[in-house]
Parts: structure tokens; C-alpha cells; sequence
């Protein structure tokens, strides 16, 4: 998106997508309202955090950009401990409510910021790489995005033979994604050999991977589980 609209552009915009989809959550009055508002507040999320790296990219010499990377994944693992305690606290104390309610005034702080901070040339007009721009990967895009709605929509109304044909058709999808995404070197969101055992690169991606697959499952059901089941405090 950098190469067709400004990096600071881009960052206000998916902040400000961010809080509103926040204040939705926080605001909703039915299930299907809060998870449009999850849908909205993931896309902005989404598009801060690969916009955090192409920042670092654009406006940083290469020389710190290992110190840069090393910053954002601290941060992730911060958020990753301190996180569920906070929202812990909130529902405890609060309300889930704000669990999504505060994000609403982070997400208008970070479009506040943006607009301060990123005043550089390079990132007050669009950069496109050396050469022509790449086109922009809708085909990519729409592939990993009707994979993602039939894999979810397996889970609405569960039937055996049902939600396992979506499973197989978004599983496909994904696979497609894959393959057009190589097949666009300029346009690529991915490297090409992502998941190839062969290469550092394939192997570590394996590895995130697996140990995501592995504990997603526990990280959203657990704390319910527990609660439900157990009588456990939420805060515990």
C-alpha cells in the first residue's frame, strides 16, 4: 500500500480503523455487531503491525534495523504476558467491555502520533521500489481471504460432512494463496520458500507454525474452560 498511498497516510488510517472497530466491540449490542466490529478492529490492527515493519524499512538506516525488529518483537512479548492480566483486571473490576474500550482511545492515540511523528518526506508521499510499481496482489488476496471465511464458516453450524468439505475448500484456498503469491516475485507478500524444510528461513516459519497451531487452541478456550468448568476466577 506504501507504493501507492503515503506510509503516514496509511498508519493514521489503520489506527483510526483500529479504534472504531474497538468502539464497536465495546459498544455492541449483539454478537453479530461485536464480531463485525473484531472484523474491523483486526483489519486496522493488521495493517499497524505490517506497517510498524515497513516503517522501520523506509525511514531507518539498515544498520539498526536487527535493534528495530528486536524492539517489536519485545513488544509482542510484553503484550503477550501483560495482556491477559490486564484484561483480567478489566473484566474483573470493570467490565469486558473495556477490555475493547480502551483500544478505542490507544487506536486515536496512535493516529494522534502518526500524524505528529511521521513528517518526513519519506513518509508524506508514496515509495514504490526501484522500477515500475508491482500491482497490487488482489488475486492473492481474494484467494486467502475466501479461505479464511470458509474455514470460519465450518464453525457456525457444525456438521460433519458440511463443515469438513469447507475445511477442504478453505485449506485449498489457502494452498491457491500460496501458489499465486509465488508466482507475483514484485507483489509477493511472502518469500518463496516459506514452509521449505530445506532453507533456515522455511524451517524457523515451520516451527512458528506448528507451536501456534499447537497452543491458539488452549490460549481461546482455556480461560473459558477454566471459568466455566472449574469455578476458577477469571483474574487467577
Amino acid at each position: 500500500l506504501v507504493s501507492f498511498v503515503a506510509l503516514r497516510t496509511n498508519m493514521i488510517a489503520a489506527a483510526l480503523l483500529y479504534a472504531a472497530g474497538a468502539l464497536v466491540c465495546a459498544t455492541a449490542p449483539s454478537m453479530p455487531v461485536f464480531l463485525a466490529g473484531r472484523l474491523v478492529e483486526g483489519l486496522g490492527g493488521g495493517a499497524l503491525v505490517s506497517l510498524a515493519f515497513v516503517s522501520v524499512e523506509r525511514l531507518f538506516p539498515r544498520n539498526i534495523w536487527p535493534q528495530l525488529f528486536g524492539i517489536i518483537s519485545a513488544i509482542w512479548g510484553v503484550a503477550a504476558f501483560s495482556g491477559p492480566m490486564l484484561g483480567a483486571i478489566m473484566v474483573d473490576f470493570l467490565s469486558w467491555r473495556w477490555a475493547f474500550g480502551v483500544f478505542t482511545f490507544g487506536g486515536a492515540a496512535m493516529a494522534l502520533a502518526s500524524f505528529a511523528v511521521l513528517g518526513t518526506p519519506q513518509a508524506k508521499r508514496p515509495q514504490a521500489g526501484a522500477g515500475p510499481t508491482p500491482a497490487f496482489p488482489f488475486l492473492a488476496l481474494g484467494c486467502l481471504a475466501v479461505s479464511v471465511v470458509l474455514i470460519a464458516a465450518a464453525g457456525v453450524d457444525i456438521a460433519l460432512l458440511r463443515s469438513s468439505l469447507l475445511i477442504l475448500l478453505g485449506l485449498a484456498g489457502l494452498a491457491l494463496f500460496f501458489r499465486v503469491d509465488a508466482l507475483k516475485p514484485r507483489s509477493r507478500l511472502f518469500p518463496s520458500q516459506l514452509f521449505s524444510w530445506n532453507s533456515a528461513l522455511g524451517s524457523g516459519m515451520t516451527m512458528v507454525a506448528a507451536f501456534s497451531v499447537a497452543t491458539c487452541t488452549f490460549a481461546i478456550y482455556g480461560p473459558l474452560l477454566l471459568t466455566t468448568l472449574h469455578g476458577i476466577p477469571i483474574l487467577t
